[in-house]
């Protein structure tokens, strides 16, 4: 999660937004079928919660470093890796 702390305000990440959001990685699988996903809230406060709340989400992906890109990284001109 880009260096948040978990349960620690951060305004400072550049995944903070001002607004309540999830991620779409999940955190524990309980025996009842019940899901925790990661969640970033309003003050930048990464936690867990159990997904009944209806909140925004930012998928995100990781690659390794050495993937090589195209683009800017901007909604007009994206990266876009490049695949042999």
């Amino acid at each position: 999660m880009a260096g948040l702390v978990y349960q620690q305000e951060n305004s400072a990440n550049y995944l903070y937004t001002n607004q309540n959001w999830w991620s779409l990685s999940p955190d524990v699988l309980y025996y009842t079928g019940y899901v925790h996903v990661w969640y970033v809230n309003s003050v930048g406060w990464l936690t867990s919660f159990y997904v009944t709340d209806a909140h925004g989400v930012r998928p995100a992906v990781s690659i390794d470093y050495d993937i090589p890109v195209t683009g800017e990284g901007t909604e007009i001109n994206p990266y876009i890796a490049v695949v042999d």
